[in-house]
């Protein structure tokens, strides 16, 4: 009898490790295999001893069979991961299916509420089960007909709802077919679509020149020429990238010294560019020791156990908020809201102010480096209502590659933004001189005048204005678009909002928060606030391992799709599933390595409080027609309405 092959545990793949029935089972299943390899072997012996040496034809098959044999404790494991992708493409296409499906069969409910109302008074004269039956078989006969009239015929030729204004939006009827099948189209037919199927069949993908080109130049950024783009969208390859900033650089340097130019410089004029650190925010700086003495300043001011307090004021804040719209529009029927503008940005504006120490919204006035708004009083304060400065300045530094579109506006409005802080910083430093009780405030801004006055190297008034610039411009777009697209994402999928509201209405506000924390960062996975980070590779080097590993040159632009990597079966198992029990490391919302996102911890403690008020308090779902929708001009979410019944009053709806 032949003996079993020894094959140590420490031979076996990750993946085989990992497997939900253990290692020792897949060992034990390889150690048979050997045998039986062992076994077959001998028994080849056996018969050429006997018959000979067989032709060649049978020693390339036992070759072939040898090398496969060889290959299996990697092949399969790869041919499972190959499996769950196409599983997980499989997954997008049948929801692209269903919605189209829903929305072709849909029938409005208002024509069978309009039509019980209609019949009302005769009802009241009948008995409960009469009126029942009665309501049940007129409900049947009609269903054909509100069907047809839900296709909308009669408002094909409508403009878009979104155009109207907002008491013609509250009134108007839902959208027609054709706006709601585009809708459902648009909703699943997106970039994510196309990174599943490139993570699947090609997951280093070579941009051509003539295509790459459209999204960046060569010389977008100075000092750092592009001569090619590639697209990473597995696990293992995005974390290799975001792993190695000696070889893969942060290439926003030069737009944030360009932004952050001293209000004073020598001279009293602006210099035009500094090609030195000068100016320079953290992300955008390489691995040097001004970077460390940078965030190791900032860790000073943005403590991580303030992620408590950050969430307490938020919640407080949207609870407030919520509440005086609940009073303001009466007690009948459903609260109408506009996510991001009437709960989102008043409840970031107050922890901004309570935490950053930093009113918002911004106000610039005297020397501000630039003329003044069009029609405005060169004598008055400009005010940033909508963060529009914000907005621009993110937008010229992490979203536009080109720069050609969002430099104009992110000059326009980087002076004020310099002016507004400086004259902040400024003042609160004469304030807490003079005031007492100033000097115990404990904001961040405070924080930091506290470490100045005490010598702190990298505390004076220009490289404190430069890194709360990063941090206030990295707070305000990026926090109203995630909460804005976590409701999107638990909207689409009734089991995760039923979740996320039991979440909310727990007892226990420490299992509020972790358990409402964890639906967040799950939805986060489907909809992520930025879905690509970009390195620049410095020298010649490669990714990935053995076999697998490929070259990639100087100057090449490599696009790490974290949105991607979330999805990888290699990194989460049953990537298409909505679950709340993964492990943080399955999460890349923030980024990974040295430049991972130096506000994340904040940014998950205010995500749900923000949310809890309004998930707790009664049943959620989306306005009519294209209101109901992420309204995104820009790269803000502007606009998303969503119809709230708080609880008590669903037994006074029709």
């Amino acid at each position: 009898m032949a003996m079993p092959l020894p094959l140590p545990a420490s031979l076996l793949p990750a993946w085989f490790a990992s497997a939900p029935h253990g290692p020792q089972a897949l060992l034990s299943w390889l150690q048979a295999l050997g045998s039986w390899a062992l076994a077959l072997g001998q028994g080849l012996l056996a018969a050429m001893q006997r018959n000979g040496p067989p032709p060649l034809p049978v020693w390339l098959l036992w070759f072939g069979v040898l090398v496969l044999a060889m290959q299996l404790p990697g092949l399969i494991p790869r041919t499972g991961q190959q499996l769950a992708r196409l599983r997980e493409l499989a997954s997008r296409l049948w929801r692209l299916l269903l919605a189209l499906v829903r929305e072709l069969l849909w029938v409005d409910p208002t024509l069978r509420r309009a039509r019980h109302q209609r019949w009302r008074p005769v009802d009241e004269e009948d008995s409960p089960l009469g009126r029942s039956l009665r309501q049940v078989l007129l409900d049947l006969i009609a269903l054909p007909l509100d069907w047809v009239a839900s296709l909308g015929p009669q408002r094909l030729l409508r403009p878009d709802p979104a155009t109207e204004e907002k008491e013609q939006r509250r009134l108007r009827s839902s959208a027609a077919l054709l706006p709601r099948l585009r809708w459902a189209w648009e909703r699943h037919v997106t970039l994510y679509l196309g990174l599943s199927v490139l993570r699947l069949v090609q997951p280093r993908l070579w941009l051509p020149g003539a295509l790459w080109r459209r999204f960046v130049h060569a010389d977008s950024y100075p000092g750092f020429p592009i001569r090619g783009m590639l697209w990473l969208t597995r696990n293992a390859d995005v974390r290799d990238v975001l792993e190695r900033p000696e070889t893969f650089e942060v290439i926003y340097g030069p737009r944030m010294q360009e932004v952050s130019q001293p209000l004073d410089p020598p001279g009293g004029e602006e210099v035009p560019g500094d090609p030195s650190e000068e100016g320079n925010f953290l992300l955008g700086m390489q691995d040097t020791p001004r970077y460390w003495r940078d965030i190791s300043n900032m860790r000073l001011a943005f403590r991580r156990e303030d992620a408590a307090l950050c969430r307490q004021l938020s919640e407080r804040a949207a609870e407030s908020t919520l509440q005086r719209l609940i009073s303001s529009q009466g007690q009948s029927g459903p609260l109408r809201l506009d996510l991001p503008v009437q709960l989102v940005v008043p409840a970031l504006e107050a922890l901004v102010g309570a935490y950053f120490g930093i009113p918002l919204p911004l106000r610039c006035g005297g020397r501000s480096g630039s003329d003044p708004a069009p029609g405005s009083d060169p004598g008055e304060d400009e005010v940033d209502v909508q963060h529009l400065w914000l907005e621009d300045v993110f937008d010229y530094l992490f979203y536009d590659l080109k720069g050609e579109s969002s430099r104009p506006r992110a000059l326009h409005a980087a002076p004020r933004v310099r002016t507004a802080l400086q004259r902040l910083i400024r003042s609160r430093r004469q304030a807490m001189e003079n005031d007492p009780a100033a000097r115990e405030a404990d904001d961040v801004l405070s924080r930091c005048l506290r470490l100045q006055r005490s010598g702190t190297p990298g505390m004076d008034d220009e490289t404190l204005r430069i890194n709360l610039t990063g941090f206030l411009v990295g707070a305000m777009t990026p926090l109203i678009n995630a909460t804005c697209q976590v409701m999107d994402v638990l909207l689409e999928r009734p089991r995760a909002l039923a979740l996320a509201q039991a979440a909310a209405r727990d007892p226990d506000p420490d299992q509020t928060h972790v358990r409402l924390r964890a639906c967040v960062m799950e939805a986060l996975r489907f909809s992520p606030g930025d879905p690509v980070i970009y390195r620049w590779t410095c020298r010649d080097s490669w990714v990935g391992e053995g076999s697998r590993r490929r070259a990639i040159p100087r100057g090449t632009l490599v696009m790490a799709w974290n949105a991607s990597a979330m999805f990888d079966p290699a990194l989460v198992s049953a990537p298409w599933a909505f679950r709340t029990d993964r492990p943080a490391g399955a999460y890349l919302h923030w980024g990974h390595g040295q430049h991972s996102c130096a506000g994340a911890y904040i940014n998950m403690a205010v995500i749900p409080a923000i949310l809890a008020p309004l998930l707790r308090r009664g049943r959620l779902r989306r306005a009519e027609g294209s209101a109901g929708r992420m309204h995104k001009p820009g790269i803000t979410v502007r606009h998303f309405e969503l119809l709230l019944l708080p609880i008590g009053r669903e037994r006074t709806q029709p």
